[in-house]
């Protein structure tokens, strides 16, 4: 992969879905998201939520911009309702 090509991916459901880029590689996301748990920054060690989903299943659907790298990438939970998905480009 080169920069300016799509990177995306979807989850099952009841499945964690982790994007982690190659080493030397960054992305930016422009949606990551699972319908009813949450979206994490991580190093595989530490993870802060991006986003956490309402307990009435509210999907907030909003375009964002994440730059993720192989130090630090995204990670969706595991959910009973739906699987993970993200989109995006790699910029390097």
């Amino acid at each position: 992969m080169v920069a300016g090509d799509v990177v995306n991916g979807i989850g099952v459901i009841n499945t964690i879905l982790n994007f982690q880029p190659a080493a030397g590689v960054e992305c930016c996301l422009t949606q990551a998201l699972v319908y009813t748990w949450w979206t994490s920054l991580t190093n595989g060690v530490i993870s802060s939520y991006l986003f956490q989903w309402n307990t009435t299943n509210q999907n907030n659907n909003t375009p964002t911009k994440i730059m993720i790298n192989n130090t630090n990438y995204i990670s969706t939970a595991a959910d009973t309702a739906s699987g993970g998905v993200y989109t995006g480009i790699q910029i390097k």
